[in-house]
């Protein structure tokens, strides 16, 4: 009896034909220095802060951002935390890493929220296509 085996590899860009596009960051913003500082005060995550955007989202401000590790290599993705500025400088913890690595209480809704997502996909841009705000549009 004889076995005959097949091996298909196909990459994502041979099933497409084309590249992925890059996603529209034309509304993530830096966040500003006071913001950063008045947030930084109830952070207790470990690690250099990196890529920090903010989003403004029906009249609401989100704001996420990188944590870097000290045992991590420069070029690894660190944990993703994001904070709902509830007013004036007062943040709230929105999903489970911002709320295991700060003292900000427990924002009303989780990481499925439009502004949420919306505002970690600019740290996610930010890690994959430099530190850039350009939307590449």
């Amino acid at each position: 009896m004889q076995r005959i085996v097949f091996v298909l590899v196909l990459g994502a860009g041979a099933l497409t034909g084309c590249a992925m596009p890059k996603p529209d960051a034309s509304r993530c913003s830096t966040v500003t220095d006071d913001v950063m500082k008045a947030l930084e005060t109830n952070v207790t995550a470990k690690g250099d802060i990196r890529f920090a955007r903010v989003i403004e989202n029906h009249g609401q401000l989100f704001v996420s951002f990188e944590v870097h590790k000290p045992d991590e290599q420069k070029n690894q993705d660190g944990d993703i935390l994001t904070f709902f500025e509830r007013d004036k400088q007062n943040f709230e913890a929105v999903d489970t890493l911002a709320r295991k690595g700060s003292t900000w209480p427990d924002a009303p809704f989780d990481a499925r929220h439009a502004g949420v997502v919306e505002s970690r996909g600019c740290v996610e841009y930010a890690r994959n296509y430099g530190d850039s705000l350009d939307s590449g549009s």
